[in-house]
């Protein structure tokens, strides 16, 4: 499955894993949110109605993964080092699911600001 983060000028691809946690997202789309930021990552709210007891939780994480924060729910963008990190790789603040990957250069997502309006949509 294929969506696009939107912001501004910025239009980022994202390839979504498929299984019952990422189709679940993937209904609920478009979606608008505002972002956080925390570190080289963002993060918005998304009330997403499914199940997490079946998915893999992990704090292991990579630069362009896009993951689900159960506790929130929010969706987690990575792109580099987090207030967590020990090195130059990511780390969430907690568990998450990896539910897909941005589609090359994630780099473009620090141009996108706390507060500022994030657009997912269906491709």
């Amino acid at each position: 499955m294929e969506i696009r983060l939107e912001s501004g000028q910025s239009k980022i691809p994202i390839t979504l894993c498929d299984n019952e946690l990422t189709r679940a997202i993937y209904e609920m789309l478009p979606f608008e949110a505002s972002v956080n930021t925390w570190g080289k990552e963002i993060y918005f709210p998304m009330p997403i109605k499914a199940s997490f007891s079946q998915e893999k939780l992990t704090q292991e994480v990579k630069i362009g993964d896009v993951c689900v924060w159960p506790q929130g729910p929010c969706v987690c963008i990575f792109f580099g080092p987090t207030p967590m990190s020990t090195s130059s790789e990511p780390r969430p603040y907690s568990d998450v699911v990896i539910v897909g990957k941005v589609k090359g250069n994630s780099q473009s997502l620090e141009d996108i600001n706390p507060h500022q309006k994030v657009t997912l949509v269906k491709l």
